[in-house]
């Protein structure tokens, strides 16, 4: 269970721009002490989190960072670009699709998308 929790901590670290302790706490039900280790654990497997302090603070992955391209083979991630456009053209939650193919980019690099 524990590495279940950690990848999905990173997807939501992935998934928003800045998430909070108190968020992974109350979702995952587990302690601070807990989410911290697991922050750490993600940071040290060489996903670079960013801690924030402050009011408006959180843990975010850092910006430049890319997925490693073993994540998604470059049909994979074409596929689900394609299988998102094709559903954001029949106006099907288009701002949904917009936002997750904006990310699924966003995380690969130019040359493993296939632009048609």
């Amino acid at each position: 269970m524990k590495f279940q929790v950690m990848l999905s901590i990173i997807f939501m670290l992935f998934a928003n721009k800045k998430i909070t302790l108190k968020q992974i706490c109350s979702r995952y039900d587990i302690s601070k002490r807990t989410a911290l280790r697991y922050i750490n654990s993600i940071s040290m497997s060489g996903i670079p989190v960013v801690a924030e302090l402050g009011r408006n603070g959180g843990y975010f992955i850092a910006e430049d960072f890319k997925l490693p391209h073993s994540f998604l083979t470059a049909d994979e991630l074409n596929f689900l670009i394609q299988t998102l456009e094709e559903k954001k053209s029949r106006n099907d939650q288009a701002e949904t699709c917009l936002a997750l193919i904006e990310k699924l980019k966003s995380c690969f690099s130019a040359a493993t998308i296939k632009t048609e």
